[in-house]
């Protein structure tokens, strides 16, 4: 996956520029009743606030510069027993207080939708950090035109292409 990063300027150079993502979240479009498997990823103001320790190179990004980052192919594993959080590298959450474990059932030609948030965590010639995160939605078939491809797929389908699309109303900038 190539991730295009450009300093427009507004806040000087960007130095120490590292991208964060993407985590890519499958989404089923008939809900399951769980908020954790059933919504997409949010991003919020604070999440552009967040201070998150880099995972590659840190790069410089002068102003009207555009850079492609390659990033490293990602796998993950999406939990499918009813709980209220998430928790990486530790143990297994538990199910909410006052219930029982029990896994959560999705039909075997269910459709998904494929969420990648996105962030870009920089600090300033000054030393001052800022963020900006986006998540993006990948759609299929849209003849190179944003929007214009449907997004639900189904894993008997496998596998698909496409493009991913900025998902509307979830983005931060600071």
């Amino acid at each position: 996956m190539r991730i295009w990063v450009k300093e427009i300027g507004g806040k000087g150079n960007a130095v120490n520029a590292f991208v964060s993502g993407p985590l890519l979240t499958l989404v089923p479009e008939k809900k399951v009743g769980v908020s954790i498997i059933d919504d997409p990823p949010s991003i919020t103001d604070q999440t552009c606030k967040m201070r998150v320790p880099p995972k590659m190179k840190e790069i410089p990004v002068y102003a009207g510069q555009e850079v492609g980052i390659d990033m490293a192919e990602a796998a993950g594993t999406q939990n499918l027993i009813k709980t209220n959080s998430v928790n990486v590298g530790g143990p297994e959450p538990g199910p909410p207080p006052g219930e029982k474990r029990e896994g959560v059932h999705i039909d075997k030609a269910a459709t998904f939708q494929l969420y990648a948030p996105i962030c870009v965590y920089y600090s300033d010639q000054d030393g001052v950090l800022y963020g900006n995160c986006r998540t993006y939605r990948m759609s299929m078939g849209g003849a190179g035109i944003p929007g214009s491809g449907r997004y639900g797929f189904s894993c008997t389908e496998t596998p698909v292409k496409g493009e991913f699309d900025a998902a509307f109303g979830s983005f931060c900038d600071n």
